[in-house]
């Protein structure tokens, strides 16, 4: 978020801070239509398995809000093992002259290789059963339309045996009535994709297309495509299996429906992503859409955008993960490396649980309403790592280095506990900062601001400071006077300049800014490299360079105690808390 001109108001409750001094050192497709096709189906069915469970809830469940596993997302049919006595019929691709059309649900063994054929399911709609496709090292290839083809069927499921390659050379979508075919395995229903066995998906338009729920259960998933990797319409769900998507000028998964409950949810497996653009993208052009994305468990890395190395593009989105509603993570881990943000939703994002690393040229998290945080082991490297119209942190351990801010909101950040740790760099910059108000009711913030600028501070607020509980460590350029704290503070600097009624620099503890010709102290750093302890306490924390600056804002500092400042545990400053709030030497 960028900067805006500060105002000087009154302090509702203000943290007592710091400057520069001395210090701590050590020495150290043609059209083929249905009608056209002469092969047809066997018509005998041993299939028995149904569909139990097919939710397409519209509203985040309160599973996902939980961060449990959903139940409802799966059916028995979706991770079904097939035996060769069930197969109702045997499809060699090698003999067909023609397109072949199963109308009949049951389980077909598919084997073989053929040219500008295609497998179409085309079953009645009365039809309550599934196919089963067991595609045992089968290689298809065509030139003209989709390979394989769903019309119409209860549910199509792929079973993979063996090596299987499906590959589509057509790059203008085709025909076919009122609709489009532009995948290399295209489905107007539901489809599932299981097994053991690898597939891999070519195509120079979309690679896999689901006009409904598509599923992957199981197997090992290449996708090689132009445009998106996959494109479905309800939602993308992954229980298990190796999927790995590269795109070069398309998102790697693209959901959206005119309904508007479009979602994403993964509970295993791993999915690996090169995006030309969004990594997964669940978007809508209306703002009733109540889709989500949810992450229960599994592995996440997206590369998109060519990286965090590369500028963005303003007709192209090349986000990591981007939701038009909410963003759910819960379990798992995400890797993400992108151009633009990493996370972003146009609702609230949450973050459960799980290990997420995040590299990106712009925002780290990104929500358009509310950032919340309850736990989870989060690493940011971005230009804003946490951004909302409001941010609370409840939990998780937090390591964000950023160029701008460190977190970031509109009307107000609230910490209630956690770990966080901010590094910034020179410039304008701002460990913390809120053009409303700042709120500490527990956690560990440590905010290191390198350099000296009166436009950088640890913590930055238009509004008013409440800190009540838990530890904040300020290091870096500030000002501040006439400070006051409802907790425990020591600070090591002068107090020669001022400006509002300020603590950790411009807007500072108390809202305010650097008064005019006023500027920060440019004393030499005084507090070294190493790892920092206060005696009787469990606070602690490491300093990977120099600072001039520092201050100590806790709750597990008592009044009328002693206490010793170690640097790799040698002393290196005393103090007597004697009052509130007390400026060291």
């Amino acid at each position: 978020m960028k900067k805006r001109s500060k105002i000087i108001i009154t302090a509702l409750l203000v943290l007592s801070l710091f400057f520069s001094v001395t210090g701590c050192s050590l020495s150290n497709n043609s059209n083929n239509s249905v009608s056209n096709n002469t092969n047809s189906s066997v018509s005998n069915n041993n299939s028995t398995d149904t569909n139990t469970a097919t939710s397409t809830s519209s509203a985040v469940s309160n599973e996902i809000i939980t961060g449990s596993k959903d139940e409802s997302m799966f059916s028995s049919g979706d991770t079904k093992e097939i035996t060769d006595s069930e197969y109702d019929g045997e499809i060699d691709l090698s003999t067909l002259t023609s397109n072949y059309t199963i109308n009949t649900a049951g389980t077909y063994h598919v084997t073989g290789s053929s040219t500008d054929y295609q497998l179409i399911i085309s079953t009645p709609d009365t039809e309550t059963k599934n196919v089963h496709l067991v595609l045992d090292n089968v290689t298809m290839t065509n030139s003209k339309t989709a390979c394989i083809y769903v019309v119409n069927s209860e549910k199509t499921i792929i079973h993979l045996v063996g090596n299987n390659t499906i590959t589509t050379t057509y790059s203008t979508k085709v025909a076919d009535g009122t609709s489009y075919i532009d995948g290399a395995i295209h489905a107007k229903d539901d489809l599932t994709i299981t097994g053991e066995g690898k597939m891999v998906v070519n195509s120079k338009l979309h690679g896999i297309v689901c006009k409904n729920d598509l599923k992957i259960t199981g197997g090992t998933v290449i996708i090689n495509s132009a445009e998106k990797g996959i494109d479905a319409n309800d939602s993308v769900r992954i229980s298990d299996g190796d999927i790995t998507i590269t795109t070069t000028a398309g998102d790697g998964i693209h959901i959206e429906n005119s309904d508007n409950d479009a979602f994403f949810y993964m509970e295993g497996g791993s999915l690996n992503i090169d995006s030309a653009y969004d990594g997964i993208d669940l978007s809508t052009s209306d703002k009733l859409f109540t889709g989500y994305f949810s992450l229960v468990g599994g592995e996440i890395n997206i590369k998109a955008g060519g990286g965090y190395t590369k500028s963005t593009s303003s007709s192209n989105s090349t986000k990591g993960i981007k939701s038009d509603n909410e963003l759910v993570i819960s379990g798992g881990s995400v890797t993400i490396n992108s151009s633009d943000d990493a996370l972003h939703a146009a609702s609230i994002i949450t973050i459960i649980d799980g290990i997420l690393d995040l590299k990106t040229g712009d925002d780290g998290i990104h929500s358009d309403t509310k950032s919340i945080i309850n736990g989870g082991t989060i690493t940011i490297n971005a230009h804003e790592g946490i951004e909302g119209k409001q941010v609370e942190i409840n939990g998780g351990t937090m390591t964000i280095v950023a160029s701008d801010d460190g977190i970031n909101a509109s009307t107000n950040i609230t910490v209630n506990g956690g770990y966080i740790d901010i590094t910034m760099g020179n410039g304008d910059v701002d460990g913390i900062d809120s053009n409303g108000t700042f709120t500490q009711t527990g956690g560990f913030i440590i905010a290191r601001v390198s350099g000296v600028n009166e436009m950088a501070a640890p913590l930055d607020t238009d509004g008013t400071v409440k800190i009540t509980g838990g530890t904040f460590i300020a290091l870096g350029a500030f000002n501040t006077s006439n400070s006051t704290t409802s907790i425990p503070s020591v600070r090591w600097g002068e107090s020669s300049f001022g400006g509002g009624n300020m603590g950790f620099g411009r807007g500072g503890m108390g809202g305010g800014m650097v008064g005019p010709g006023q500027s920060q102290s440019s004393s030499t750093a005084s507090f070294q490299v190493g790892t920092y302890t206060v005696s009787g306490t469990d606070i602690t924390f490491t300093l990977t360079t120099t600072y001039s600056n520092l201050a100590i804002v806790s709750d597990k500092l008592s009044v009328g105690t002693s206490y010793t400042l170690y640097l790799n545990g040698s002393s290196c400053k005393t103090w007597s808390q004697s009052q509130t709030s007390v400026t060291a030497s």
